[in-house]
């Protein structure tokens, strides 16, 4: 059973092992999954043998980033970098070595990466907005290291730029060069091993030169293949190779390709065994207690008039605000009250309606105009039916949030939709998300 159905209200007191293999970036998540570990299950083991503990395997991260959160409303999530968000970060570093037309190669590259990204698009966050106006032009490169670079990848290194919608084989050949590449300046204990990997990749084009565009290239890839190649491979001839071949490399046989380039750097270091504690023995529990809460709503929501606009998405009152408020108050849920109170600082609309969710015509009616475009794709109705069922289950959605899983699965929204598009998406999470507030 994947752990990321465990945030959907399934409840299997057996669970004895969780694994966490890919990020998860909600801390009310996080514990939500955790908190399915924690069920009581007598007997488990036979007569008198209760479960007492349970194991988590946790290979992203995520204890550390979520451990200790007892204010979920001001916690955030950590994000693994994309492909591309790593090439962006290697080249910005290689600037501080290079001089002359490879400096001025490189940072050509990252203009024109930069100037793809579309300004006023949902996904280019207020606080990259001044970062992407300064780095747009040239002049800006000048001299930058340090907390410069650094403060440069964090802000930039993630937005929707076009190379993001390039042929993956092609990116990733683009970062084992550029790591190599760096790895010319800087200390690289993965140095010897990328050059293998280059090199297996090389002797893989070889057998591919019945094709033209790789016959092309056969003089450059006998000289690669040469057994000194790699010790005496300057900058230049590394970059050479990386343009001459990152468009050739979709025709090696995939399973070779895939055993090469697809995890060429591990992240991950070795396991570490640590015992998680809910601190104030309120995060664990949480998970609990919005279950039981949301099984009380449901049974209010047939006839409570503040809890069937919540869900339906239509303006909420101050009145439905002291409704709702005295629903978790009188819910006799144990614990409700707590919960509610470690997250004060989030409006009780937006609090319930992560609990609820929204009844999904609702949902689907702010995006009827989008549905209704005749010239949608599969991939694109597939994307906004994606939507409608996520904002459905979970109540709310951050525009952010649409460049992580699931919905990357289909690819970039910037990819997959024109620009209208993207802001009428953005406009139509906004609009929900605005439901769930009283006016003022």
């Amino acid at each position: 059973m994947s752990v990321d159905m465990l945030d959907t209200g399934i409840d299997v007191p057996e669970v004895l092992n969780l694994v966490f293999f890919k990020p998860v970036h909600s801390p009310v998540k996080f514990w939500q999954m955790v908190g399915r570990g924690t069920r009581l299950c007598p007997d488990l083991f036979g007569p008198g043998a209760d479960k007492q503990e349970f194991f988590i395997f946790d290979y992203c991260d995520n204890i550390d980033q979520f451990e200790g959160t007892e204010d979920f409303s001001s916690a955030t999530g950590s994000k693994q970098t994309s492909i591309v968000e790593r090439g962006f970060a290697k080249r910005i570093l290689q600037l501080q070595y290079l001089e002359g037309e490879d400096r001025a190669a490189v940072v050509e590259s990252l203009l024109a990466d930069l100037r793809s990204v579309p300004e006023d698009s949902v996904l280019v966050p207020p606080a990259s907005k001044p970062y992407l106006a300064r780095y747009k032009v040239s002049g800006a490169w000048n001299g930058i290291r340090g907390d410069a670079a650094s403060l440069a990848i964090d802000h930039l290194a993630h937005l929707p730029m076009a190379r993001a919608g390039e042929e993956e084989q092609a990116r990733r050949f683009d970062l084992l060069l550029w790591t190599l590449e760096l790895g010319l300046f800087e200390p690289d204990p993965r140095q010897v091993p990328n050059f293998k990997k280059l090199a297996v990749l090389v002797e893989a084009l070889l057998d591919k030169t019945t094709i033209p565009a790789v016959a092309q290239q056969a003089p450059l890839l006998e000289e690669m293949s040469a057994p000194d190649w790699s010790t005496n491979a300057t900058y230049e001839e590394l970059e050479l190779a990386r343009r001459a071949l990152r468009g050739l490399i979709k025709t090696i046989d995939r399973g070779k390709r895939k055993a090469v380039i697809t995890d060429f750097e591990d992240e991950l270091g070795g396991l570490t065994a640590v015992e998680v504690t809910a601190t104030g023995g309120t995060e664990i529990e949480a998970s609990v207690v919005e279950e039981r809460l949301r099984q009380a709503l449901e049974a209010e929501a047939a006839t409570n008039l503040s809890l069937r606009k919540l869900r339906s998405g239509k303006p909420i009152n101050t009145y439905d605000v002291d409704e709702l408020e005295r629903l978790v108050a009188e819910c006799h849920v144990e614990g409700a009250e707590q919960l509610r109170e470690s997250h004060v600082e989030e409006s009780i609309g937006r609090f319930l309606r992560g609990i609820v969710g929204m009844d999904e015509p609702a949902v689907r009616a702010e995006f009827d105009a989008i549905l209704a475009d005749t010239t949608l794709n599969s991939v694109q109705i597939q994307f906004v039916d994606l939507l409608v069922g996520y904002i459905a289950r979970n109540g709310v959605l951050e525009t952010a949030e649409l460049t992580w899983p699931p919905f990357d699965e289909y690819g970039n929204v910037v990819d997959i939709f024109s620009d209208k598009t993207v802001r009428a998406i953005g406009q139509g999470i906004r609009q929900l998300t605005l439901s769930a507030y009283a006016a003022s």
